[in-house]
């Protein structure tokens, strides 16, 4: 089994359309896999190992990590679930997630559904539309915009 897969402009299914590649179905990693290309998935994203994106991932359908999950760029996908640790240097923009570890997004952290992180939760802005589970600490730099009724946190 391989250790990495490299997901750039070679990578075989990926097409190039308007500045952006594009992947159509559903791309399944059975190891670690880093992405190095402004990425739209039409279809879920499943890595058996930790994610690493280096620009802008843009899932139509879900994200499932069974590691950790770093990102350069944006990530947006209706529903992110990752058994261990987020780091994402912009914004994530999702329907929900579900993260096992820490989350900690740079830039703007928007969920519409009820959202689970299990560890530490620290981002710059907070929205949701929704409850959500925070089993650690909670650190917004700037503004939070969510429901406020007792429960929300813990």
């Amino acid at each position: 089994m391989k250790k990495e897969i490299k997901i750039s402009k070679s990578f075989e299914g990926l097409q190039l359309k308007d500045g952006v590649y594009h992947y159509t179905g559903d791309l399944k990693i059975d190891c670690n896999a880093s992405i190095y290309e402004n990425l739209i998935i039409d279809g879920d994203l499943v890595v058996a190992g930790n994610l690493t994106c280096h620009k802008d991932l843009k899932v139509l359908g879900n994200i499932l990590v069974n590691g950790d999950v770093t990102a350069a760029g944006n990530v947006s996908a209706d529903e992110v679930s990752v058994d261990g640790d987020v780091l994402i240097n912009e914004s994530l923009d999702v329907e929900l997630f579900y993260v096992r570890g820490n989350i900690t997004v740079n830039g703007n952290l928007k969920t519409r559904l009820v959202s689970q992180c299990y560890g530490n939760l620290k981002t710059y802005n907070l929205v949701s539309d929704n409850f959500f589970y925070v089993g650690g600490s909670i650190d917004i730099k700037g503004k939070m915009y969510a429901p406020l009724r007792e429960g929300l946190f813990k």
